[in-house]
């Protein structure tokens, strides 16, 4: 249900009122401020939801001397209907389990939050400060280079070091220095820029490839389905009525998922559901259970993507253990700037806090014996498995799904790639920013004069929803069949959908 249609507009049809007199519907309402509050009914756009989620300014958006920008396309929209989907088949496992219907309330500003910005509450609460106070430039970022445009980025520090380095410019390495890497890299900006400028696209992208520095062209829609990867995964189909639109944002082995189809006549169906046997539906008993209670999640993901997958799982009541290492723990851990001269440092991170409440946490060293005995004990326990590594290293491992499988044959386990398990960009590292490049959201983001800006955040929330939806109907499949799924959740395929 959302407001606007002369049907939406009856009394009868609110959606407390349909839950009320159907308790056994799941009713999901979605509007900008959700159904109560003093802003209930205040009039909100795309434009305006982006701005009230703080991401316009929080996350810095656009150049300093300039108004922010929002994020193009309709991607806040995009964002509540995917959470809607999500909490619809939640909820709809907990009917199964024999409880009433659901009213799921969405708020289309909550969701904004969630997807556009860097947890901004969390952020002051724990540190006292903003994550940004001013705008500031990602810097390549997307730059210009000798034929079109290309986008680089630096997540971390490794990856600034090596960027220095490819560009020749060891001496700018500096491990002591005072200045994030962000402040780091403004500073060299005008370098850096003329560096790309005098190579191709495809010069610059294959060094940084080889450098292990994340990086994707800058695709917009009349170029974005020739691309060789999205070629090579069949990533783009045709609509029957005429269009080419994305494939699936995930694949899950054993599951034929529905093509495209067209839109049916005006009273195609209409005899046939007069016909049909409506038998009258009633409500289970209220079961004060959350819809992912029993469900053991297998947590392995790191970063924001995996995490932002997960993190709903636990509080819709799943048992997610978190597993990090020691000696390379979870990134958000080392992201906000507390220094390690404090004490418990690593339990201070604000984004890793928001991203990993209601989650158990334990740390395995892989590298031993030991350590991958417990893992496989733990895998044998599991109901989903997931990770967002790039897809060699489970592989270096020895656990990709048939190992797993081998384990556990009912499992599900969601593998998140960047770029998927296939294709010649397989092996790319993928951060938001340069996801956000290849699927054609950062083309739509910015001024008209300059280059585009890379919004630098929905890239990894969105494949986490995404994933999350995936989860939830490959456990949908187990439920029917007894059988576990390998669930493929590219977070650029999850981009191109919106």
């Amino acid at each position: 249900w959302s407001a606007g249609s002369a049907v939406a507009e009856l009394a009868r049809f609110a959606p407390a009122e349909l839950q009320a007199r159907h308790p056994h519907l799941i009713v999901a309402a979605i509007t900008p401020f959700g159904l109560t509050g003093p802003w209930n009914g205040r009039a909100a756009t795309e434009f305006t939801l982006q701005a009230w989620s703080g991401g316009i300014v929080g996350l810095g958006r656009g150049a300093p001397d300039r108004a922010p920008v929002y994020v193009g396309g309709r991607v806040g929209d995009y964002l509540s209907g995917g959470y809607a989907s999500a909490a619809i088949l939640a909820a709809r496992m907990r009917v199964q389990s024999g409880a009433a219907g659901e009213l799921i309330d969405l708020s289309m500003l909550e969701s904004h939050v969630m997807g556009l910005t860097y947890y901004p509450v969390t952020y002051f609460e724990m540190l006292g400060r903003p994550w940004r106070d001013a705008r500031k430039l990602t810097v390549p970022g997307i730059a210009r280079a000798s034929d079109g445009l290309v986008d680089l980025g630096c997540g971390t520090a490794q990856q600034w070091f090596d960027l220095c380095a490819m560009t020749g410019h060891e001496d700018w390495i500096d491990e002591e220095s005072p200045l994030s890497i962000t402040e780091q890299a403004n500073e060299k900006a005008d370098e850096l820029y003329s560096w790309v400028a005098e190579r191709t696209g495809a010069e610059v992208r294959e060094l940084a490839t080889a450098f292990r520095i994340p990086n994707a062209p800058v695709a917009n829609g009349a170029t974005i389905e020739s691309l060789d990867h999205f070629v090579a995964r069949g990533s783009f189909v045709s609509n029957p009525a005429g269009f080419r639109q994305p494939a699936h944002p995930y694949r899950i082995s054993g599951v034929q998922l529905r093509p495209p189809g067209r839109a049916p006549h005006l009273g195609e169906h209409t005899e046939e559901h007069r016909t049909a046997d409506r038998a009258p539906r009633h409500a289970g008993n209220a079961v004060n259970r959350l819809p992912l209670n029993g469900i053991r999640v297998l947590d392995l993901t790191t970063f924001w993507a995996g995490p932002s997958c997960t993190h709903p799982m636990a509080l819709l009541g799943a048992e997610v253990i978190h597993v990090e290492s020691a000696r390379r723990p979870d990134g958000t851990r080392l992201i906000s700037g507390v220094p390690v001269t404090e004490d418990c440092w690593w339990e201070k991170q604000p984004i890793f806090a928001a991203l990993n409440t209601n989650k158990k946490d334990i740390t395995l060293d892989l590298a031993t014996e030991a350590g991958r005995e417990l893992l496989i004990r733990l895998i044998g326990t599991a109901d989903v498995i997931a990770e967002n590594y790039t897809p060699r290293v489970l592989d270096q491992l020895g656990l990709d799904y048939g190992a797993v499988q081998r384990i556990n044959p009912s499992i599900v386990m969601l593998r998140m790639p960047g770029f998927g398990l296939d294709g010649p960009w397989r092996d790319n590292p993928a951060f938001a920013y340069v996801i956000e490049a290849a699927a054609g959201i950062s083309w739509l983001t910015g001024y008209p004069d300059r280059n585009p800006y890379e919004p630098y955040s929905v890239g990894d929330p969105n494949a986490g929803l995404h994933a999350l939806n995936g989860v939830l109907l490959a456990l949908e499949h187990r439920r029917r069949t007894g059988e576990g799924a390998l669930v493929e959740a590219a977070m650029v395929d999850a981009a191109l959908n919106i």
